[in-house]
């Protein structure tokens, strides 16, 4: 029996840091066959809103196509054990909605206190210690 791809939500900064630098270690997350990597439509707004050239729009398209885009969920509520502000409620909703098992975010200050803490079954994590961890 096959066994179900993990499921990866990257975070608008693990995306955008990727898509600057195609040498970046950052760019294994697109090519481990055994995960599925999830965004959103609000990531995707705000990833557009700050490219910086064509090359880099060109770059960002590229990971995105490789990603299963999944509904940001307004309806849904925050687990209540944990607490973030506005801007980044859609994302951690996205996550929940979109059945991630990890959301991988480079957001310390609001998503740091919750690192590699699970909540409502997403657990977050830094992008390289999770890359680490999953290459053993």
């Amino acid at each position: 029996m096959k066994r179900r791809p993990l499921q990866v939500f990257l975070d608008s900064n693990v995306v955008y840091a990727a898509s600057r630098n195609p040498f970046s270690s950052l760019n294994r997350f697109g090519t481990v066959p055994d995960w599925q990597l999830l965004t959103c439509p609000y990531s995707k707004e705000e990833l557009h809103r700050n490219c910086e050239s064509d090359e880099h729009a060109s770059s960002l398209e590229g990971l995105l196509s490789r990603m299963r885009m999944v509904s940001d969920r307004p309806d849904l509520r925050l687990p209540e054990s944990i607490s973030l502000p506005a801007k980044d409620i859609p994302i951690f909703l996205a996550a929940l909605a979109g059945g991630a098992e990890y959301l991988v975010t480079g957001d310390r200050k609001h998503f740091g206190p919750y690192f590699n803490q699970t909540h409502g079954g997403v657990t977050i994590v830094e992008p390289m210690p999770f890359l680490i961890s999953q290459a053993r």
